[in-house]
Formats: C-alpha cells, structure tokens, sequence
C-alpha cells in the first residue's frame, strides 16, 4: 500500500513576518490566557488543505500549482489585525488578519480550488478568509484578556511581497505539527 502524506498548499512568510508575529505572541501571552499559541516557524497563509494524499496525487497538484503560477504576478499583503473564528463569544481560534492586495490572493485560489475540483480534490464547503492561526482555544469559557486584546488593536506585523506559493508535508506530533516544504512554485516561472 502506497505512503500517504498530509499536505496543505500555503504561502510561506518571510522571516520578518514570522518575527514581527513573534513579538505580538510574546505581547499577548501575559495578558490572553487560555491559548494553546502556534510556533512561528508553523505559521503560514493556507490556500488548500488535502489531508493525506498518495504520490500521484502530489504530482497532479503540483501540476495544478505550476499552471496556476506561470501567469501570476508578485502582490502585497499586510498581516497586522487580531481576531477571532468563529467569534468573540465562543473563541476557537485566535488569528492575525491579512491585508493589501487580498482581491489577487482570492483570485489565485480561486483558480487554483476550480482546477483542484477538476482534478477530483475536495474543496472546502466554507468561505475563503486569508488569516494566520495565532492560536488555538480549548475551552472559550477558560480564556481570559481575549475581547479586550482583539479590541486594542496594535497588532502589526508587516507587510511583504508574495511571489511563490508552497506545497507542505504536515507531520501530527504530540508536540504539534511539524511543516516541511516539499516544493515552491515561483510565480511566472513555468
């Protein structure tokens, strides 16, 4: 039986996005507690998540991730506003918003999920919302500093240039996920 591997297509962030992100978790951990907070190294713009694919499948979609990037040209984003899904009042996840020219960036998936689509992958029954998943909650009765931290605003982390996207492989840990790059896809290039 063929290896399956969990894998996700995402836009990786530079080092000082990971770093400005850094120093909002480090702000925000005395102050929110409750929030079980993703590393920085694990953050990253998720475009597609597959779950567990075999080899062949890997090849259709980075088949699909090349075609779709050929054209594409490099856009700004912003990460830099704090909130939470599915809300204030049962929180689950804690984000970073994205910014900028997020009209090109829902675009490109949106070419990407109907080609995905013809390929057979499933697509998500939800709408796209560009975040960074800051943290995660457990139990929103436990959480506390939450509605005052997302209302303060001050959450800035900075701008950049997106001019690749990237195929990752997601390792289940009992310390977290583990993210490896299996491929980038620079956009223009075929």
């Amino acid at each position: 039986m063929e290896e399956k591997i969990r894998t996700f297509l995402a836009v990786d962030l530079p080092a000082g996005i990971k770093e400005g992100i850094d120093r909002i978790r480090e702000r925000l951990k005395p102050q929110v507690k409750g929030v079980r907070w993703t590393a920085p190294d694990g953050i990253h713009l998720t475009l597609h998540f597959f779950g567990s694919v075999t080899g062949p499948e890997i090849a259709k979609i980075t088949e699909i991730a090349k075609k779709n990037v050929e054209g594409a040209a490099p856009f700004m984003l912003n990460v830099g506003s704090l909130g939470t899904f599915p809300g204030l009042r049962r929180p689950r996840v804690l984000w970073l918003g994205i910014n900028g020219e997020t009209e090109t960036l829902c675009a490109l998936r949106e070419e990407i999920e109907k080609d995905l689509g013809g390929a057979g992958f499933p697509l998500e029954n939800r709408a796209f919302r560009p975040h960074l998943t800051l943290g995660r909650i457990r139990d929103a009765a436990s959480v506390r500093g939450l509605e005052e931290a997302v209302s303060a605003g001050n959450h800035i982390a900075g701008s950049f240039t997106v001019n690749s996207i990237s195929l990752f492989r997601s390792r289940l840990r009992p310390t977290g996920a583990v993210y490896t790059k299996i491929q980038d896809f620079e956009f223009g290039i075929s």
